[in-house]
């Protein structure tokens, strides 16, 4: 195995079923480090009031590892999560996301900012 295989770095997992928060515990109880933007809301139910995490982006999970246990929650996850790849030759690798682009994606998802806005792959103005 090559050594580039061992070294960290972030990858990202499309979820399926806004189960991001699962998939956080998942990745948590194999002590694999994993970020998602949230914010705090208020939510009103039954007549009272609660603060409640919510994810800004409902199927985005990222988390760093090795290429080689990226792989591996891809195959535990099959069903709830597609890890992100490329293609290569002919075969299909996992996206490493540089660690500088990830320290960026965080401070603007944390920044707070209003009207901040997530274009996805099939939002016309992503396109």
């Amino acid at each position: 195995m090559l050594e580039l295989d061992r070294q960290p770095h972030w990858y990202a997992l499309k979820v399926f079923f806004n189960k991001v928060f699962e998939i956080e515990e998942h990745l948590k109880s194999r002590e694999i480090e994993s970020y998602f933007p949230t914010e705090t809301v208020v939510v009103e139910k039954a007549g009272k009031k609660k603060k409640v995490r919510r994810p800004v982006i409902s199927s985005l999970v990222f988390f760093r590892s090795s290429r080689q246990v990226a792989l591996e929650q891809q195959r535990e996850l099959t069903d709830r999560v597609i890890l992100y790849v490329e293609r290569i030759g002919y075969s299909r690798e996992p996206v490493a996301i540089p660690d500088v682009e990830m320290e960026r994606f965080r401070l603007v998802a944390s920044s707070g900012e209003e009207g901040l806005e997530y274009f996805g792959a099939d939002s016309p103005e992503f396109r």
